[in-house]
C-alpha cells in the first residue's frame, strides 16, 4: 500500500544484535527511492524516508529474515513484563518462534543420540551420524539462509554466514559430532541474545510508560488579545499579563520552560 508521505516507520521483530539493524540498514538502503534508513536496534524501531512503497519495504525487510508491523498495530507480545523470566522464560521464547523452536528440537536429538554412541556396539555408528547431520540441517538451515540473504540483499558477509561455512567445512571433513555441537551453540547463543534485547526492551517500555504524558509550565501570555495597543504593546510576551500555568503536552515542552511538579506528581521532563 502506497504512502501518502515519504516517511515511514515501523517496529521490527526478530533482530538479536545490533548486527542486525546494521545488516537492515544495508539491506534496505539498496531499494530505489530510499533517502534515508536508520534501525534503532534497543527499540526495535525503523525510520525510512523516501519515495517508497511501504510494502516493498515490508517485502524486503521479511527477504532479509525480519518481521515488520506498524507502530500502531497491537503484536501479541509473548515477554510481557508479566512473562515468566530465567529459564522458564527462555524456553518460552524458544518456542514462539518456528526457527527457534528448530533449534529446540535439535538439542533434544543431539541429547537422544548420546547414549546411542556410548552404549550401542559401534555398528550402529551410522545412526548417531544420521542424527546429527539432522541436527546441522535443523539448526543451521535458519543461520545460513540469514547469512546468504544479507550477502546477496545487503552485500554484507555476517556471522551467520561465516559460521554456516565453518559447519559445512567440519562436515566435509568428517566431524559431524563438532559441527552439529558448534552450530547448536550459536543458535542458542544468538537466542539468548535476543532474549536479552527483548527482556531490556520490555524494560524501558515499562520504564516510559511511567513518564506524564503532560506538563504544567510557567510561560508568559504571548500576543495577549486583551492588552494589544496599551502602552505601546504590538504583540509578543504580554508586559501587563505577566506568567500564567498552562499545561501541554510533554513533546511541547521548551528550553528554558519553568515546569511546575507538585508533590506527588511525576517529573515530566529531566
Amino acid at each position: 500500500m502506497s504512502l501518502s508521505t515519504p516517511d515511514i516507520r515501523l517496529r521490527i521483530t526478530g533482530m538479536d544484535c545490533a548486527n542486525c539493524a546494521q545488516t537492515l540498514e544495508r539491506g534496505l538502503a539498496q531499494l530505489d527511492g530510499i533517502e534515508e534508513i536508520q534501525v534503532h536496534f534497543p527499540t526495535a524501531t525503523l525510520h525510512a524516508r523516501g519515495q517508497v512503497d511501504e510494502s516493498t519495504l515490508v517485502e524486503r525487510i521479511r527477504a532479509l529474515g525480519y518481521g515488520a508491523a506498524r507502530p500502531e498495530d497491537t503484536i501479541v507480545d509473548q515477554h510481557s513484563a508479566s512473562a515468566p523470566r530465567g529459564i522458564l522464560g527462555f524456553f518460552d521464547y524458544l518456542k514462539a518462534d518456528r526457527h527457534r523452536a528448530l533449534a529446540l528440537i535439535a538439542s533434544l536429538l543431539l541429547l537422544a543420540s548420546l547414549p546411542i554412541e556410548w552404549f550401542v556396539p559401534s555398528a550402529w555408528h551410522w545412526l548417531v551420524v544420521a542424527i546429527q547431520i539432522l541436527v546441522i540441517v535443523l539448526a543451521g538451515y535458519p543461520i545460513a539462509n540469514k547469512g546468504i540473504r544479507a550477502m546477496v540483499l545487503a552485500r554484507q558477509i555476517t556471522i551467520d554466514l561465516l559460521m554456516s561455512i565453518a559447519t559445512l567445512g567440519a562436515l566435509l571433513i568428517g566431524e559431524t559430532g563438532e559441527a552439529a555441537t558448534v552450530i547448536l551453540l550459536f543458535a542458542f547463543g544468538e537466542a539468548l541474545e535476543g532474549y536479552t534485547a527483548e527482556r531490556a526492551r520490555d524494560s524501558l517500555k515499562s520504564l516510559l510508560s511511567l513518564a506524564p504524558a503532560q506538563a504544567t509550565v510557567q510561560r508568559a501570555c504571548m500576543d495577549c488579545e486583551e492588552h494589544l495597543g496599551q502602552d505601546g504593546y504590538t504583540g509578543g510576551a504580554c508586559p501587563l499579563c505577566g506568567i500564567h500555568e498552562t499545561t501541554i503536552p510533554v513533546n511541547e515542552v521548551m528550553i528554558n520552560d519553568q515546569v511546575l511538579a507538585r508533590p506527588g506528581e511525576r517529573i515530566p521532563v529531566d
